[in-house]
């Protein structure tokens, strides 16, 4: 009998290659389950994130309006919840809020005393489920209510500013090195040394809110030649010359490094701001802006802009970065960050041929202060007219600071202008009340030099300058007005100052 052979191969193979080909559907299908999933998070959190940005850009042109307000006209803050509007070329309050876009702002006003005001500036949004909440709190007081005196009863009016007093109270910067960076906000400043790898790297110091002031430093952070500082309520960002992380982002509880920004390129980080949740840098001849949604780890860039010329610091405010410029034909450069995705320049200021050292803005936005290298034959001192920021912005004013090289400037409210450097009359007080015509209402001698300046405007209307000097023994000091003197005349300093020196046990 013939035998015959089935042979069930084919079927077993068909059979195998069909279960395959679901399994593999199956796994692909979770797969793209996962990855769409992950997709929607990823596009959910850039849109909260473009959100805040935009709420914080809102807000702070809520507090900026409001200040412009002030300014022209003091009573006009009355407590209430506010809109804002524009009237003939002027913000005004209007209603109880104002809508922008798919944005509510609300300008609230509470009365502290019959000369000081706090103002939140709050804007809530609410985008097809995405909504927020965000504000920003300032104090503003009635600076003009008495010329050369401080409303507040403290020592921020002009006349105290150019005819300062002495007062003085030791602490010390840790180690050697020279201190170069500051910055303050009210109750801390934060100092940083470069070129001397001998120094720390930053200083994190406490202000008490007494007169005088008492200092002391509660820690330091080593391991970084600091070129720039910033700091906020909970972390600072150092500017570094380290090529693999030119910002390291520092936890203020911990002082310990959470995070760093690496950028493309050889150069140093020479000046570091933050608003909000992105950061800026300084980066040779580019201005560099990086994401701090969060704060941990690799921060990516947002996006960056070359400028005309290598960039020495920078001011932001209101949407728009301030840049100062070395050997380029303009001193000073405008960028709107208004959208921090697609930065542009969008103006410039030529301050002659000396390079710019550093900027300082009006709260409003209006006015940018500019100094630049020592010269002996033009002004260092520039205020440029900024209510607009588009193409040339026109010098209004000039001040010379003599045989002063200038390293730093900052502005108070009362047209109080603070310049420091090297050389001549190290500390020199400005009144620029009348801007076409800037004069020297004071000064405070120190020999050594001055590296560096910041100032603070206290709620209770209490103002300081802190200072960086070269004097290796008492690197940091507080500079306070005195009290009496006239605020009209110039040249009326008496050569001292109050003086905090922070020393070290």
């Amino acid at each position: 009998m013939a035998k015959t052979n089935i042979k069930f191969e084919n079927f077993y193979n068909q059979g195998f290659t069909l279960i395959e080909v679901l399994l593999s559907i199956l796994l692909f299908s979770i797969f793209l389950v996962g990855f769409v999933g992950v997709l929607i998070y990823m596009l959910k959190t850039s849109l909260i994130s473009g959100d805040y940005e935009r709420a914080v850009v809102l807000a702070e042109e809520g507090l900026e309006a409001t200040l412009s307000i002030r300014d022209e006209n003091y009573p006009l803050l009355v407590e209430g919840t506010h809109g804002l509007t524009i009237m003939q070329n002027k913000w005004a309050l209007s209603g109880s809020g104002d809508i922008i876009d798919e944005y509510n702002r609300e300008i609230i006003i509470e009365e502290i005393d019959t000369s000081t005001r706090k103002v939140t500036s709050r804007v809530i949004w609410d985008k097809s489920g995405r909504d927020g909440e965000l504000e920003l709190v300032t104090y503003m007081s009635d600076w003009v209510t008495t010329p050369g005196e401080d409303p507040g009863g403290a020592g921020g009016g002009k006349e105290e500013w150019c005819n300062p007093g002495l007062s003085v109270e030791t602490l010390d910067l840790p180690k050697n090195g020279m201190a170069l960076a500051l910055t303050a906000i009210e109750g801390k400043a934060f100092a940083g040394t470069g070129e001397n790898a001998s120094g720390v790297s930053l200083a994190y110091i406490t202000i008490t809110d007494t007169d005088p002031p008492d200092a002391e430093i509660q820690g330091i952070v080593d391991g970084y030649k600091t070129n720039d500082v910033f700091g906020t309520e909970d972390y600072m960002y150092i500017g570094t010359d380290t090529n693999k992380a030119e910002v390291a982002i520092i936890e203020e509880s911990t002082l310990t490094e959470v995070g760093y920004f690496d950028a493309n390129g050889n150069d140093d980080a020479r000046a570091v701001f933050v608003v909000g949740n992105v950061g800026y840098m300084i980066h040779g001849s580019h201005l560099r802006l990086f994401d701090l949604t969060s704060k941990s780890g690799s921060r990516s860039e947002i996006d960056n802009i070359s400028t005309e010329g290598p960039a020495s610091n920078l001011f932001v405010l209101g949407g728009y970065a301030y840049i100062t410029l070395e050997g380029s034909s303009n001193e000073l450069q405008i960028v709107d960050v208004s959208n921090p995705n697609d930065i542009a320049i969008v103006g410039q200021s030529n301050l002659g041929s000396q390079d710019g050292v550093d900027v300082h803005v009006s709260p409003s936005g209006t006015r940018a202060y500019v100094a630049t290298a020592h010269s002996t034959t033009a002004p260092e001192f520039h205020v440029i007219d900024t209510s607009s920021k588009n193409g040339n912005r026109p010098v209004i004013g000039t001040y010379d600071t003599g045989d002063m090289d200038p390293k730093g400037v900052r502005i108070f409210p009362g047209s109080v202008g603070i310049i420091v450097g090297h050389g001549g009359e190290e500390y020199q007080v400005m009144d620029i009340e009348d801007e076409t015509d800037i004069i020297e209402c004071g000064f405070v001698e120190v020999d050594t030099g001055i590296n560096a300046v910041d100032a603070i405007v206290e709620a209770d209307n209490d103002a300081y300058a802190y200072i960086l000097t070269r004097d290796s023994n008492s690197e940091f000091q507080i500079v306070e007005g005195g009290s009496g003197g006239s605020s009209g005349g110039g040249g009326g300093g008496s050569g001292e100052g109050s003086v905090l020196i922070l020393r070290r046990d």
